[in-house]
């Protein structure tokens, strides 16, 4: 796989992440936990993204997660065709 595959590959993850991930650790809080205290999805998801640009390692390994779940399961797959 070339080396813009690659990046093609993980910019759309990553734009999905940056979107799907707070989105979905919101809800899961909501119904496990309840309310977010300091306000709504969107100040969550503001949070959210300060954090990642402030290079907090739990932010940047819940956007780099699903990213790295996928190139673990090509690794997989190449072993085991």
């Amino acid at each position: 796989m070339s080396l813009k595959k690659h990046l093609k590959g993980f910019l759309i993850i990553l734009i999905l992440s940056i979107f799907l991930v707070p989105t979905c650790i919101y809800f899961s809080g909501l119904i496990i936990i309840g309310p977010y205290e300091s306000g709504g999805l969107m100040t969550f998801i503001g949070e959210f993204w300060l954090h990642a640009l402030s290079f907090n390692l739990s932010a940047m390994t819940l956007l780099l997660a699903p990213y790295l779940l996928w190139r673990l399961l090509k690794v997989y797959n190449s072993f085991h065709e």
